[in-house]
């Protein structure tokens, strides 16, 4: 679904599925939860876990206060300059892009477990900003 870009405000609040794909009971595909909760028209605070599923299960995850402008909130790891997590809001789901100067970064993350995907909105209530290290996506 192409992502509508205009200028129109759009409220992120909410929270965001990645469903992955299940085989044989065990999830294979990468998985997430985003929680997102506006503080200002130009500030966010966001929670992130993703999962590369079965066999390894790697995951990543973390939370932050971020900018947030022309529906769009940018995260720059800590630990990985090379890259940019960008999180694209259009009303029903978020869209995370990637934009790198190093195409081997790996975003301050274990190799695999971070890529582009497409976290649909589960609810539009206001969600608990916690740490999800721990989380996992059933």
């Amino acid at each position: 679904m192409p992502f509508n870009r205009n200028l129109e405000f759009i409220n992120p609040t909410g929270t965001y599925i990645l469903k992955g794909l299940v085989e044989k009971n065990l999830i294979t595909g990468h998985n997430g939860e985003i929680r997102v909760k506006l503080l200002q028209n130009n500030t966010l605070a966001l929670c992130f876990y993703m999962n590369n599923g079965y066999p390894s299960f790697q995951s990543g995850a973390f939370k932050d206060t971020l900018a947030y402008d022309d529906n769009q909130a940018k995260y720059i790891p800590a630990n990985d300059s090379s890259c940019t997590i960008t999180f694209l809001f259009n009303g029903t789901s978020v869209q995370l892009a990637l934009i790198y100067t190093n195409p081997h970064c790996t975003c301050g993350f274990a190799q695999g477990v971070i890529r582009p995907a497409v976290f649909e909105k589960s609810s539009g209530d206001n969600p608990i900003i916690q740490d999800l290290s721990s989380h996992r996506i059933n």
